[in-house]
């Protein structure tokens, strides 16, 4: 039942982000867009269309907030087309967008975003990955002269910029700056198990930072070679979502950018290798300040077979699988003595590289081997005697400009329909219905195959003997049977009951910020807001008297544990184990948030189980357990 996906989000450390979407390679080779050739439809209120010369635009109206446009710009263009001699001039050129152009001389164009009351690194900004640099313009306004001059800084940016020497040689110094700030011994990790999953491939030695000799050395000319072969239309994808018609929108787009012409021969399709196939290998990186991480990983190459509604039912399966596996993890870390502090499974599509399955499991220093050990054989228990699993809700996501707009960039540059909340859902709904234990188990057993398994350990010292020894842990594992796991439990959620129903006292309407207020006898009031932008999904929030000045000075630390400890100590009758198995098929949050002088329950949930939602909140408000699990779990992860 409940959702706890937030409860590490600020203590993990592991390479492979945990994603369940299925993305795949951006090439498309059977159409212009994702559902060409596709038997899924995309969201009919999004638009999509094409210029003469080739650039690809998705437009969407949303008003979220009101008044304001998000507008993306992806050019396919990142560190893997960087020839051998000029890495870091993807990341280098991302730099300069801001610094000239033909319209707007060196420092002017700050200078206008500012008038439009935008600012560099948050209304307006840039990011250079593997694949693709984007550009990003949050107008606050959709004002002619706002949503004129947007589009034009846009326009400048990836067809006419002027690349002086000395704005490059100005520029150098602050890349600089930004590799020494990026240099730690959590990112020489990263690259460290990057090179161990890719190795042999061009993904493997093209960080986007690049090759700092080549930045220090870096000229104008070099700049605009790469500007001029990969800044064009043809692989330009601009994405706006905003409070302005689709018509508008369209027409501005075609007026804009309808002269965005590009000399010289285009450059020939990139070639980045495919894994290379590989049995069990390991590697180890030590150094002070590093937290102990354990990953088993394979490898795949990408599957670029056209989004449909098999391939989503492939990517549910592996959701409930990967989601049975999780929930069994998280038992075994909440355990007295565990042998890690956690563990999980998750996957990735790596464009441009392959597709990544990876278990990954957070020790206290020095118990690598025996969290290892612990992980790989839940795994595989899974693996040999079936995977049973809980049914998992979904909902659909918020849908601000900027969330829809990046939905969409990234749906249409992986080759994924870009589909509506309500199709998302029914597709869902279907590939679970019937759903049995076998197809879960073949889902899983799909996912760990490939290249690998692969081992990466980073630790603050050194495992003696080194990957050799790692690699001797992982098969002296293997030898071990794993039993049938204990079937769960399913437990009543027995929190329905909380006293004599309440008087309504005063009821209100606040029309100016669409609101209806209700006070009860007892002093409590209630805030009920519906709005449009965020269908299907409904958040309830209680707030109470206290927060951090209700703290004991003598205590510090203790706001920063209670949020955790509180949730995972549980309820009075039931544990957070318990509760993770109650009501299957439902779906309701529960977290705390501390303020300065309040107390923040809240959780999100579907409009059919709100009332499930305030139970689970009236509980943790009536009955809470303070059980040490959650608090013992924070103190062994600081101890590691």
């Amino acid at each position: 039942m409940l959702d706890r996906r937030w409860v590490w989000r600020d203590f993990g450390a592991a390479f492979v982000i945990l994603a369940f979407l299925l993305v795949v390679s951006t090439a498309n080779a059977r159409g212009l867009w994702p559902q060409d050739g596709s038997d899924l439809k995309p969201d009919p209120t999004v638009r999509f269309g094409a210029l003469p010369n080739g650039m690809r635009y998705v437009i969407k109206r949303n008003a979220n907030p009101e008044g304001t446009v998000s507008m993306r710009m992806r050019i396919e263009a990142g560190s893997l087309h960087e020839g051998e001699n000029e890495r870091g001039v993807a990341h280098f050129l991302e730099h300069m967008a801001f610094n000239g152009s033909e319209n707007y001389p060196e420092g002017e164009m700050f200078k206008a975003l500012q008038r439009m009351g935008m600012q560099i690194g948050s209304a307006a900004n840039a990011s250079t990955d593997y694949d693709s640099t984007t550009f990003t313009l949050s107008l606050p306004s959709v004002r002619s002269e706002i949503l004129n001059n947007g589009f034009k800084v846009m326009r400048e940016i990836v067809g006419r910029l002027t690349i002086s020497q000395e704005a490059v040689d100005r520029e150098r110094g602050v890349i600089l700056s930004e590799e020494r700030a990026r240099d730690t011994p959590g990112i020489r990790s990263v690259l460290a198990q990057i090179g161990l999953l890719f190795e042999g491939q061009k993904y493997a030695t093209r960080s986007p930072i690049g090759d700092m000799a080549f930045v220090r050395s870096a000229t104008s000319a070099q700049l605009r070679s790469f500007y001029e072969r990969h800044y064009r239309p043809q692989r330009a994808l601009l994405v706006v979502v905003g409070d302005v018609s689709l018509d508008a929108l369209e027409a501005r787009i075609a007026t804009t950018f309808a002269d965005w012409k590009t000399g010289g021969a285009a450059t020939k399709a990139d070639e980045f290798g495919k894994p290379l196939k590989r049995g069990l290998s390991a590697l180890h990186l030590s150094e002070p300040g590093l937290e102990e991480v354990v990953s088993v990983s394979w490898v795949q190459p990408e599957d670029n077979r056209p989004d449909s509604t098999v391939r989503r039912r492939e990517v549910h399966q592996r959701l409930v699988a990967y989601t049975a596996l999780n929930r069994r993890l998280s038992k075994v870390a909440r355990q007295a003595d565990p042998p890690f502090i956690d563990a999980d499974m998750g996957r990735e599509v790596i464009k441009g590289a392959g597709i990544v399955t990876s278990l990954t499991v957070r020790t206290k220093t020095g118990e690598w081997q025996r969290g290892l050990a612990a992980a790989e054989q839940e795994l595989r228990r899974a693996l040999v005697h079936g995977s049973p699993y809980l049914l998992v809700s979904a909902n659909a996501n918020t849908r601000s400009n900027m969330d829809v707009a990046e939905l969409m960039m990234e749906s249409v540059a992986g080759n994924r329909v870009p589909t509506d909340p309500k199709t998302e859902l029914d597709l869902y709904s279907k590939s679970i219905a019937g759903l049995k234990a076998a197809d879960v188990t073949k889902a899983l057993k799909a996912s760990v195959s490939g290249a690998g398994p692969l081992v990466f350990v980073a630790s603050p010292k050194a495992v003696a003997g080194g990957s050799a020894a790692i690699k001797a842990a992982y098969q002296a594992s293997l030898k071990t049977k794993v039993a049938p796991p204990p079937k769960d439990s399913i437990k009543e959620f027995t929190y329905r009951e909380f006293g004599p129903k309440g008087t309504v006292k005063e009821r209100a309407t606040l029309p100016d910020m669409g609101v209806t207020q209700v006070k009860f006898a007892n002093g409590v009031t209630l805030n009920v807001k519906s709005t449009d932008y965020e269908k299907d999904r409904v958040t309830v929030v209680v707030r109470v008297q206290g927060g951090y000045l209700s703290l004991p000075k003598t205590k510090r630390g203790l706001g920063w544990v209670l949020p955790f400890a509180f949730v995972e100590g549980g309820l009075g009758r039931l544990t957070m184990g318990d509760l993770e198995q109650t009501e299957p098929g439902h779906f309701a949050g529960i977290n705390l948030d501390l303020d300065e002088d309040k107390f923040q329950l809240f959780g999100d949930t579907v409009e059919r189980d709100v009332l499930l939602q305030l139970q689970v909140l009236a509980a943790f408000a009536t009955d809470p357990a303070y059980r040490p699990d959650g608090l013992k779990r924070l103190q062994s992860a600081i101890d590691g």
